[in-house]
């Protein structure tokens, strides 16, 4: 696995809706990283793509949120 892989799965990320396709991105190391979700559990989970390198993934690091998620999280701390 390259080196920016490893940075970008040990980081904690907040990966946005890309208003350009149907991935979801994030900026990382001056970089837009892409996320594609797959046909889990057929396929892998999802794949990662960094300029023109991409990498599989199976596990969802615990520090990465969603959009969704952030909502939620956002809405139960309203909440309390």
């Amino acid at each position: 696995m390259k080196d920016i892989f490893k940075q970008l799965l040990d980081s904690k990320i907040d990966w946005e809706e890309s208003p350009e396709t149907k991935y979801l991105q994030a900026r990382f190391n001056d970089k837009v990283a892409r996320l594609r979700f797959n046909d889990w559990p057929d396929e892998i989970l999802c794949t990662i793509f960094i300029d023109s390198d991409e990498q599989d993934w199976e596990d969802w690091p615990d520090h990465w949120t969603l959009p969704a998620h952030r909502k939620k999280q956002q809405s139960e701390n309203v909440q309390r």
